[in-house]
Protein backbone atom coordinates (compact mmCIF):
# COMPACT_ATOMS: atom_id res chain seq x y z
CA UNK A 1 0.00 0.00 0.00
CA UNK A 2 1.23 3.64 -0.61
CA UNK A 3 -1.09 6.61 0.79
CA UNK A 4 -3.46 6.21 -1.90
CA UNK A 5 -4.53 2.72 -2.34
CA UNK A 6 -3.06 -1.23 -3.53
CA UNK A 7 -0.19 -0.35 -5.72
CA UNK A 8 0.78 -2.60 -8.49
CA UNK A 9 4.53 -3.04 -10.32
CA UNK A 10 5.33 -5.02 -13.28
CA UNK A 11 8.70 -4.74 -14.93
CA UNK A 12 10.40 -5.73 -18.38
CA UNK A 13 13.52 -6.09 -19.77
CA UNK A 14 15.00 -7.25 -23.04
CA UNK A 15 18.82 -7.56 -24.23
CA UNK A 16 19.19 -8.16 -28.15
CA UNK A 17 21.42 -10.77 -29.50
CA UNK A 18 24.46 -10.32 -29.88
CA UNK A 19 25.05 -7.99 -33.68
CA UNK A 20 28.90 -7.10 -34.23
CA UNK A 21 29.77 -7.33 -30.40
CA UNK A 22 27.40 -4.92 -29.41
CA UNK A 23 23.66 -5.32 -27.24
CA UNK A 24 21.66 -3.03 -26.38
CA UNK A 25 19.57 -3.42 -23.46
CA UNK A 26 16.21 -1.68 -22.58
CA UNK A 27 13.72 -2.49 -19.00
CA UNK A 28 11.00 -0.33 -17.99
CA UNK A 29 8.46 -0.35 -14.93
CA UNK A 30 5.07 0.28 -14.67
CA UNK A 31 3.19 1.34 -11.85
CA UNK A 32 -0.32 1.42 -11.19
CA UNK A 33 -3.16 1.90 -8.65
CA UNK A 34 -5.34 -1.19 -8.43
CA UNK A 35 -7.34 -0.43 -5.46
CA UNK A 36 -8.48 3.11 -4.44
CA UNK A 37 -9.19 3.74 -0.55
CA UNK A 38 -11.89 6.25 -1.70
CA UNK A 39 -13.56 3.80 -4.08
CA UNK A 40 -16.15 2.18 -1.93
CA UNK A 41 -17.05 -0.03 -5.42
CA UNK A 42 -13.25 -1.74 -4.99
CA UNK A 43 -13.84 -1.46 -9.19
CA UNK A 44 -9.52 -2.02 -9.90
CA UNK A 45 -9.35 0.35 -12.13
CA UNK A 46 -6.12 1.52 -12.22
CA UNK A 47 -6.14 5.57 -11.45
CA UNK A 48 -2.85 6.58 -10.76
CA UNK A 49 -0.23 5.33 -13.52
CA UNK A 50 3.49 5.99 -13.99
CA UNK A 51 5.92 4.43 -16.84
CA UNK A 52 9.52 4.39 -16.23
CA UNK A 53 12.37 3.62 -18.18
CA UNK A 54 15.16 1.53 -15.95
CA UNK A 55 17.85 -0.25 -18.28
CA UNK A 56 18.54 1.73 -21.62
CA UNK A 57 22.26 0.53 -22.83
CA UNK A 58 24.48 -0.13 -25.20
CA UNK A 59 27.29 -2.83 -24.36
CA UNK A 60 30.49 -4.12 -26.24
CA UNK A 61 31.28 -7.31 -26.13
CA UNK A 62 35.41 -6.63 -26.96
CA UNK A 63 36.47 -10.45 -26.11
CA UNK A 64 35.42 -12.90 -23.99
CA UNK A 65 37.02 -11.73 -21.44
CA UNK A 66 36.21 -7.96 -21.53
CA UNK A 67 33.00 -6.22 -21.80
CA UNK A 68 31.91 -2.55 -21.72
CA UNK A 69 28.25 -0.67 -21.25
CA UNK A 70 27.32 2.44 -21.43
CA UNK A 71 23.75 4.18 -20.38
CA UNK A 72 21.25 3.12 -17.60
CA UNK A 73 21.84 -0.22 -15.88
CA UNK A 74 20.94 -2.35 -13.25
CA UNK A 75 24.01 -1.18 -10.54
CA UNK A 76 23.09 -3.09 -8.11
CA UNK A 77 23.81 -6.39 -9.47
CA UNK A 78 27.14 -4.85 -10.41
CA UNK A 79 28.49 -2.64 -7.56
CA UNK A 80 26.29 -3.75 -4.85
CA UNK A 81 27.82 -1.52 -2.01
CA UNK A 82 25.67 1.80 -3.94
CA UNK A 83 21.74 1.46 -2.23
CA UNK A 84 20.12 2.88 -5.45
CA UNK A 85 18.66 0.25 -7.87
CA UNK A 86 19.76 1.90 -11.00
CA UNK A 87 22.61 3.86 -12.25
CA UNK A 88 23.55 6.13 -15.28
CA UNK A 89 27.14 5.40 -16.55
CA UNK A 90 30.05 3.51 -17.88
CA UNK A 91 31.06 -0.14 -16.45
CA UNK A 92 33.78 -2.61 -17.72
CA UNK A 93 33.70 -5.84 -16.80
CA UNK A 94 37.04 -8.52 -16.93
CA UNK A 95 37.13 -11.93 -16.42
CA UNK A 96 40.64 -12.71 -16.99
CA UNK A 97 39.65 -16.30 -15.24
CA UNK A 98 37.80 -18.49 -13.43
CA UNK A 99 39.92 -17.10 -10.21
CA UNK A 100 39.68 -13.41 -11.43
CA UNK A 101 37.30 -10.69 -11.93
CA UNK A 102 37.34 -6.87 -12.48
CA UNK A 103 34.45 -4.65 -12.83
CA UNK A 104 35.28 -0.80 -12.52
CA UNK A 105 33.04 2.07 -13.75
CA UNK A 106 31.78 5.72 -13.32
CA UNK A 107 28.10 6.73 -12.36
CA UNK A 108 26.63 10.33 -12.72
CA UNK A 109 23.00 9.73 -12.11
CA UNK A 110 21.36 7.32 -9.74
CA UNK A 111 17.62 5.98 -9.41
CA UNK A 112 15.06 4.06 -7.02
CA UNK A 113 12.30 2.06 -8.66
CA UNK A 114 10.48 0.04 -5.70
CA UNK A 115 6.92 -0.76 -5.26
CA UNK A 116 6.32 2.16 -2.93
CA UNK A 117 8.90 4.36 -3.74
CA UNK A 118 10.17 5.42 -6.39
CA UNK A 119 12.75 8.58 -6.82
CA UNK A 120 13.68 8.91 -10.71
CA UNK A 121 17.38 9.33 -12.05
CA UNK A 122 19.30 12.31 -10.64
CA UNK A 123 22.21 13.13 -10.79
CA UNK A 124 24.81 11.77 -8.03
CA UNK A 125 26.18 15.35 -6.83
CA UNK A 126 22.14 16.67 -6.25
CA UNK A 127 22.18 18.49 -2.91
CA UNK A 128 18.81 17.84 -1.72
CA UNK A 129 20.10 13.54 -1.36
CA UNK A 130 23.33 14.81 -0.09
CA UNK A 131 24.39 16.82 3.02
CA UNK A 132 26.25 19.42 0.75
CA UNK A 133 26.02 21.43 -2.28
CA UNK A 134 30.12 20.73 -3.34
CA UNK A 135 30.26 16.51 -4.16
CA UNK A 136 31.56 15.98 -7.30
CA UNK A 137 29.36 14.92 -9.91
CA UNK A 138 30.72 11.56 -10.81
CA UNK A 139 31.30 8.20 -8.53
CA UNK A 140 34.27 5.84 -9.30
CA UNK A 141 33.97 2.19 -8.31
CA UNK A 142 36.33 -0.58 -8.52
CA UNK A 143 35.58 -4.10 -7.44
CA UNK A 144 37.75 -7.24 -7.55
CA UNK A 145 36.74 -10.75 -6.99
CA UNK A 146 39.28 -13.60 -6.50
CA UNK A 147 40.54 -16.42 -4.48
CA UNK A 148 43.07 -18.00 -2.98
CA UNK A 149 43.01 -21.88 -3.70
CA UNK A 150 39.86 -23.48 -3.13
CA UNK A 151 39.49 -21.86 1.09
CA UNK A 152 40.00 -17.96 0.81
CA UNK A 153 37.58 -15.99 -1.29
CA UNK A 154 38.94 -12.13 -1.32
CA UNK A 155 36.64 -8.88 -2.20
CA UNK A 156 38.87 -5.39 -2.43
CA UNK A 157 36.87 -2.82 -3.58
CA UNK A 158 37.03 1.08 -3.67
CA UNK A 159 34.40 4.15 -4.07
CA UNK A 160 35.00 7.35 -4.70
CA UNK A 161 33.45 11.08 -5.06
CA UNK A 162 34.91 13.82 -5.11
CA UNK A 163 34.99 16.07 -2.11
CA UNK A 164 31.98 13.44 -0.42
CA UNK A 165 33.49 10.03 0.40
CA UNK A 166 35.96 7.47 -0.08
CA UNK A 167 35.69 4.00 0.89
CA UNK A 168 37.70 1.32 0.25
CA UNK A 169 38.13 -2.09 2.42
CA UNK A 170 37.99 -5.92 1.62
CA UNK A 171 35.48 -8.73 2.49
CA UNK A 172 37.20 -12.46 2.88
CA UNK A 173 35.30 -15.71 2.93
CA UNK A 174 37.09 -18.95 4.61
CA UNK A 175 35.39 -22.28 3.88
CA UNK A 176 36.98 -25.52 4.97
CA UNK A 177 35.16 -28.62 4.47
CA UNK A 178 36.18 -31.79 6.77
CA UNK A 179 34.47 -35.16 6.76
CA UNK A 180 31.84 -34.10 4.94
CA UNK A 181 30.80 -31.05 6.95
CA UNK A 182 31.56 -27.22 5.89
CA UNK A 183 32.60 -24.45 8.04
CA UNK A 184 33.21 -21.30 6.94
CA UNK A 185 33.74 -17.41 8.20
CA UNK A 186 33.43 -13.61 6.42
CA UNK A 187 35.41 -10.91 7.95
CA UNK A 188 34.12 -7.56 6.02
CA UNK A 189 37.38 -4.80 6.58
CA UNK A 190 36.99 -1.49 5.33
CA UNK A 191 37.92 2.27 5.74
CA UNK A 192 35.40 5.41 5.30
CA UNK A 193 36.53 8.84 4.82
CA UNK A 194 34.34 11.27 4.72
CA UNK A 195 35.48 14.47 2.59
CA UNK A 196 32.60 16.93 2.90
CA UNK A 197 35.12 20.42 3.76
CA UNK A 198 32.02 22.04 5.42
CA UNK A 199 31.61 23.21 9.06
CA UNK A 200 30.10 21.01 11.20
CA UNK A 201 30.85 17.71 9.52
CA UNK A 202 33.13 15.51 10.08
Amino acid sequence: YNDKGLLTTETGFYETPEMGKFQVGIGAQFHFLTLDHNDVHDSKYPSDQDLFLTDTYVKYNASEKLMLQAGRFDVRSIANRIDQQYGEGLYLNYKASDRLEIKAGALTKLAYFYNDFVRDFEAVDDASRLETDDAGDVIYFAEVMTDIGDKIELNPYLYYQEDYIAWYGVDTKLSLKRNETEYGAKLYTYYLDVLIDEPGVD
